[in-house]
């Protein structure tokens, strides 16, 4: 063997060593992409989780109960149900029982539905109902009314994430 096929030989395998480590880089560089897409993606989902809290307001002759979107994202309402003593009941059949059960007081009420497809922004609040008295009420009525009823609200996120809001 010759100089020049020697010097030949080593030209070749040198570019086949390096030829194969830049494939190696090259793999690797797509690997970390694929990891760090998948990151963002999760940090993209968590950005925009919508997370629906509630409160109620009472006193001598209010009752107050608002729910408000405190998540980073807007929630796409699935569906909005009242349930009475455990049981699903509609928007009229809960609006009927509530003015039964304020039945002898004197009364104003006033509440809100959303319908399925609607939606609550980012720190957006609704009032979900509002009683006020004329007269002060004894605060049992507020303890029965709150153990009686329960409010659950089946929503996503704008990636299609799901979740449920149940009062307590």
């Amino acid at each position: 063997m010759n100089v020049v096929e020697i010097f030949t030989l080593i030209t070749a395998i040198t570019g086949v060593l390096i030829a194969a480590i830049a494939a190696y880089a090259t793999l690797q560089q797509m690997k970390q992409a694929t990891l760090q897409s998948r990151e963002t993606i999760k940090h993209n989902r968590l950005s925009v989780r919508p997370v629906i809290d509630s409160w109620m307001h009472e006193n001598d002759n209010t009752v107050h109960y608002w729910i408000q979107n405190k998540g980073f994202g807007t929630a796409k309402i699935v569906s909005w149900d009242f349930f009475i003593e455990g049981q699903a009941s509609s928007n009229d059949d809960f609006k009927a029982d509530l003015k039964s059960q304020l039945n002898g007081t004197n009364a104003i009420y006033d509440d809100a539905h959303m319908t399925p497809n609607s939606f609550i922004a980012k720190d957006e609040k609704i009032t979900v109902i509002k009683i006020e008295f004329t007269d002060s009420v004894d605060q049992d009525l507020f303890e029965k009314l709150n153990k009686r009823y329960v409010f659950k609200i089946n929503y996503e996120s704008l990636y299609g994430d799901k979740y449920i809001f149940e009062s307590e």
